[in-house]
């Protein structure tokens, strides 16, 4: 795995939410919980002395089979 893999990161549920709800704030997309756990790779690595021609991508699936009431409750912390 060494030269496939650059680090591992971990993720409070707290932080999970508070992405949800703000993605949903900032673009109407909801999408659950786990959907959303890469976006702590991109804010540490904001900072990082990284290529600037690098493009970063956060596969953020899930959401649509998700019930309407348990999407509230995501949107709604």
């Amino acid at each position: 795995m060494e030269p496939l893999l650059d680090g591992i990161m971990t993720i409070s549920d707290e932080r999970l939410s508070q992405y949800v709800r703000t993605l949903y704030q900032m673009e109407k997309i909801i999408v659950e919980p786990s959907a959303v756990a890469g976006f702590i790779g991109l804010e540490q690595l904001k900072d990082a002395a990284d290529n600037p021609n690098a493009t970063h991508i956060v596969w953020a699936t899930g959401g649509s089979m998700v019930p309407k009431d348990e999407q509230q409750k995501y949107i709604l912390g």
